[in-house]
């Protein structure tokens, strides 16, 4: 009995663990095969237009015109204008400094009376002269009258002698307007060197300056970026530059002329510097009041080229190691399980003409109506299937 109770418990244990185990099974699912998810982007069409190439640069603000005053007589300086300060602006002929005078004053006075008494004897040799001729006319010779006779050489002389007594007093004159040292420029004093009551001698270094109407900033520009702007087909009036005076909050633009560029290019950096003129620097703007700009300050610049037609311009942040972009493939779809078509990402290399700051230009690899993916990936590989958000 007891042999067949345990063989009765081990079936029933055995049947219990098959049926729990049958029970444990996944059902089977039925219904539609499920299709692989599709990758969501967003796109934007391709499209050629005018667009202009804006090249960031810097510089530092350059005096267009230096000016150095030089005492041009020697003395004591005994009057000083207010304006002979470092920093001040000046008008072209205003007084900056006056020189003691007395010594050239007397200068003059000689000079006339040299001059004066030059005149007399002049007039007192014609006289001579026409005496001697009469002399000689009396004397009814055949023969010409030697030069000396009829006092020619002695008339040269004196009147020699009256030219460089006209030349002393012009010379006189000259030196005694100089005691009044005037601006020979308009725009502002940068430095003196001298103080009243100092005594200066001819080409001593009274003061420094330069010209305030215009302004020069040295702005280094790429080869590669320069045939932008610079090109033969370029004029003057196509580039438009700003300089950015950062020096204020909000930040104040300045319009800026290209004058010029450098006439070799930079060793060193490999650069091209392009000159650019702004005028009026150096005081406020009465149609635009601005903060006027300093000798030395560094400005931020905007170069700005012609605008040009026909351009495909997309953001940098589209563009993945500066070499491809991701484009959604519609020519070649792919084919689903369930037999429908899709989309297809496609990795497409490109070349970069010009990148700005923030968008670059591109020269090959789009074209006009490709479907350029704006949603930021990864690196993917082509033939990913994906779905285009509306």
């Amino acid at each position: 009995m007891k042999q067949t109770a345990v063989f009765l418990v081990v079936i029933v244990l055995s049947f219990a663990v098959v049926s729990w185990i049958r029970g444990g099974k996944p059902p089977v699912a039925i219904g539609e095969v499920k299709t692989k998810e599709s990758l969501q982007v967003a796109v934007m069409p391709i499209t050629k237009q005018p667009y202009r190439i804006s090249i960031p640069s810097y510089g530092n603000v350059e005096a267009e015109e230096r000016f150095k005053i030089h005492a041009l007589v020697s003395g004591q300086i005994i009057e000083r204008s207010p304006k002979f300060k470092a920093g001040a602006f000046v008008s072209k002929g205003d007084v900056l400094l006056k020189i003691d005078r007395n010594e050239y004053e007397l200068a003059e006075s000689e000079a006339k009376s040299a001059l004066a008494a030059s005149e007399l004897a002049l007039q007192e040799e014609y006289a001579r002269a026409e005496q001697a001729q009469r002399d000689w006319n009396k004397t009814k010779s055949s023969s010409n009258a030697r030069e000396f006779v009829l006092r020619k050489p002695h008339v040269k002389s004196v009147e020699a002698k009256l030219e460089s007594a006209k030349a002393a007093l012009i010379n006189a004159q000259r030196n005694l307007q100089r005691t009044v040292v005037k601006a020979s420029f308009s725009g502002r004093i940068e430095s003196v060197h001298v103080e009243q009551g100092a005594v200066v001698t001819p080409n001593t270094l009274l003061a420094e300056g330069f010209a305030s109407d215009y302004a020069e900033v040295r702005l280094p520009i790429s080869t590669k970026d320069l045939p932008f702007i610079h090109a033969q087909d370029i004029t003057k009036d196509d580039v438009a530059i700003e300089l950015i005076n950062t020096l204020v909050s909000p930040h104040q633009v300045w319009k800026a002329e290209f004058e010029r560029t450098d006439a070799s290019i930079d060793q060193s950096s490999q650069q091209l510097f392009v000159i650019a003129r702004v005028e009026n620097p150096f005081s406020s703007q009465e149609s635009a009041p601005k903060v006027p700009l300093h000798l030395g300050q560094y400005v931020k610049a905007e170069l700005k080229g012609p605008e040009r037609e026909g351009i495909i311009a997309i953001d940098n942040e589209l563009i993945y190691q500066g070499s491809y972009v991701y484009v959604v493939n519609r020519e070649k779809t792919g084919t689903t399980e369930a037999g429908e078509t899709h989309d297809t990402l496609e990795r497409r290399t490109i070349t970069v003409s010009f990148r700005g700051a923030e968008k670059s230009v591109v020269e090959s690899g789009l074209e006009e109506g490709d479907l350029l993916v704006t949603t930021l990936l990864g690196q993917l590989t082509s033939g990913i299937r994906v779905e285009i958000n509306p």
